[in-house]
């Protein structure tokens, strides 16, 4: 029986193989990431249950935001949050200059029209304050099990379902990333592609495996990924480092001009 770290048995409250990996990888690199950053206030935007907040941050956020009522009772119960807020990204109701910090994780590419999101948080902002947010990139499509055994159409039409299927509407690399924040008053700081081929790839055999057996029996999907993902999908956490520009997302750092 391998021994697990606090950060990764706190991972592994999202209960799905595939989510686990995903984010135990992201969330480390997001950890570290904002480490290096000073922040009293911040807003974790789109902040849903609260287990990316409880994983990354050790002290309360002040303020937490989504505009799923369901999620946000999740987000209540995690105690994560000093307030929370039931609304929509592009209208934050919080005044101007409230926060030095604004965090989003995997929020952005499921948005349609980010211009009036990116207003809404430079004006929440402080001058030099901070915009961490993650998303995919434009390679996140490319990849899945039919990448892996080199089914180029297949994969091509299977990526583009998928995007569907999940709300994806964004996928770009840093320098469109940056482009596009430039235009709403953001300087870019610091940035990490993570997620390789092959780990998407297997993410998302995990995926199509945890969806057939949510459809047959969810314990047994627990018990197989006790006994046959879990060491594996931990080994992956454990020697996740920043790859390069061809991840499957990225982590962006930028400040308010």
């Amino acid at each position: 029986m391998i021994k697990l770290n606090h950060f990764y048995k706190q991972v592994e409250a999202y209960g799905n193989p595939a989510i686990i990996l995903f984010r135990s990888i992201e969330l480390k690199l997001v950890k570290k990431t904002l480490a290096k950053l000073r922040w009293k206030t911040c807003l974790d935007l789109g902040c849903g249950d609260g287990i990316a907040a409880k994983v990354i941050f050790n002290k309360q956020v002040k303020y937490g935001l989504d505009n799923d009522k369901f999620f946000l009772e999740k987000g209540r119960k995690s105690g994560r949050f000093k307030k929370l807020l039931l609304a929509e990204a592009e209208k934050i109701p919080l005044k101007s200059g409230e926060c030095d910090l604004v965090f989003s994780n995997c929020v952005i590419e499921h948005i349609r029209d980010l211009d009036p999101v990116f207003k809404e948080v430079n004006r929440v902002l402080k001058k030099d304050g901070y915009f961490v947010f993650t998303s995919l990139t434009e390679n996140f499509s490319n990849y899945s099990v039919f990448s892996f055994l080199n089914w180029r159409e297949l994969s091509e039409k299977y990526g583009q379902f998928r995007d569907r299927r999940l709300q994806h509407y964004h996928g770009y690399n840093f320098r469109e990333w940056k482009k596009r924040l430039k235009k709403r008053g953001f300087k870019v700081v610091d940035k990490f592609y993570y997620l390789d081929k092959a780990t998407t790839e297997w993410w998302d055999f995990l995926m199509l495996w945890s969806y057939f057996f949510a459809h047959v029996n969810k314990k047994l999907d627990w018990w197989l990924y006790e006994k046959i993902w879990k060491e594996k999908i931990y080994s992956k956490y454990i020697d996740a480092e920043v790859v390069d520009d061809r991840g499957a997302a990225i982590g962006i750092v930028v400040q308010k001009i």
